[in-house]
């Protein structure tokens, strides 16, 4: 079953998520693409939201950080979406 599993997930274990997307607030801006650095730090420095990036577990979801920083969201998005369904409808078709 371990094998199985792993075999099903190969494509999430080798994905490597910046460590931007995980932790926003303590990453340095420096070591994140540059097209993305702006959005970064307007999101660092925003007190409001500084706040929200301690607090809120679920930030990539939240409208308001989506409104505010779509540029960003657009980029973290592209990690979440690829996270496979198969493992859910395989074992009804078996």
């Amino acid at each position: 079953m371990y094998n199985d599993l792993k075999f099903l997930f190969s494509d999430l274990l080798e994905k490597t998520i910046p460590d931007w997307v995980v932790h926003p607030s303590e990453e340095n801006v420096v070591d994140v693409d540059i097209e993305l650095q702006e959005y970064l730090i307007k999101l660092q420095s925003d007190i409001i939201d500084q706040a929200r990036l301690k607090n809120d577990k679920h930030l990539w979801i939240n409208s308001e950080i989506a409104n505010n920083f779509p540029q960003l969201c657009e980029k973290v998005e592209l990690f979440f979406i690829r996270i496979p369904i198969s493992y859910l409808a395989e074992p009804l078709f078996s």
